[in-house]
């Protein structure tokens, strides 16, 4: 029987944390069901990620030179289905995209795509970039967003969170059956149900011992809503990220800010997205 490999490339601020948290902690169970979610010296796909793409990265890129190829080299000789996980793929060129297929050889190639309301990704990606000492205020990176070029794109925000453009560069040469678009349960859902419905791409299905994600781990919203287990609470962001927010917060606030339900053109995007979807 041929086996598979799944790649799981994003997009950011999907509930990725979360779900590669849960494959790193139930991957021997996993492995025992027939689909491994391979190891790495560092415990995840990062440094492949950013060497496909020659993506610098905090410096990052000299140390992860070569991972790709050790990573598909580990996929080669390990038994059954494979997982390799990380949203950075999202940024993937068309040619990008054939070097990884081609360094899977011999694989049946699914492509997974876990994507999160439009609205909600636009203020979670300027988080992110709060998180990460980043100054732009969030009316500023809203119009950023807002007037930059969707396609091709011209900022990171659309290379990764364009759907359509997304999954066009990572469907190339796969036939529909093997490209899987996951979408996050919204507000309200049980608590299992994005690792459900992942886990479904691969024909498995969550187990009552499967490992919960490690609390903590998921700092500012990127928990799949709904994703993580209920009871688990994020351990509260550094003094300097919360006075950052809020700071911008309060400023949004006195100019008439908008908040991110209210993304104006939000719907217009999303209608775009249904339309080159279809």
């Amino acid at each position: 029987m041929t086996r598979r490999a799944f790649l799981h490339v994003g997009t950011p601020k999907s509930g990725t944390s979360y779900l590669q948290d849960r494959l790193a902690a139930n991957r021997t169970r996993l492995a025992q069901d027939g689909l491994t979610y391979l190891e790495t010296s560092s415990g995840d796909h990062f440094r492949a990620a950013i060497d496909l793409l020659q993506k610098h990265w905090a410096g990052e890129l000299e140390a992860a030179r070569g991972s790709w190829a050790a990573l598909a080299k580990t996929a080669q000789s390990t038994p059954g289905d494979v997982l390799i996980s990380h949203e950075v793929l999202a940024a993937a060129t068309t040619s990008q995209v054939k070097q990884a297929f081609d360094s899977l050889d011999g694989f049946e190639i699914h492509v997974i795509v876990t994507a999160r309301d439009l609205a909600r990704q636009v203020p979670a990606e300027w988080q992110e970039k709060v998180k990460h000492r980043g100054w732009v205020g969030f009316a500023d990176w809203q119009r950023r967003v807002t007037n930059a070029q969707r396609m091709p794109a011209e900022t990171w925000f659309w290379k990764v969170q364009h759907l359509p453009d997304v999954l066009g560069r990572w469907s190339t040469n796969l036939t529909p059956d093997r490209v899987h678009l996951v979408a996050l349960p919204g507000p309200g859902s049980e608590s299992e149900e994005l690792w459900r419905r992942f886990l479904s791409v691969a024909g498995l299905a969550p187990k009552p011992d499967d490992a919960p994600a490690t609390p903590g781990q998921h700092l500012l919203g990127d928990r799949g809503d709904q994703g993580a287990q209920a009871t688990q609470q994020p351990a509260p962001p550094s003094r300097g990220v919360t006075t950052d927010i809020c700071r911008e917060g309060a400023r949004a606030h006195r100019q008439g800010g908008v908040r991110k339900s209210k993304w104006q053109p939000g719907s217009y995007f999303a209608a775009e997205h249904a339309a080159l979807l279809r």
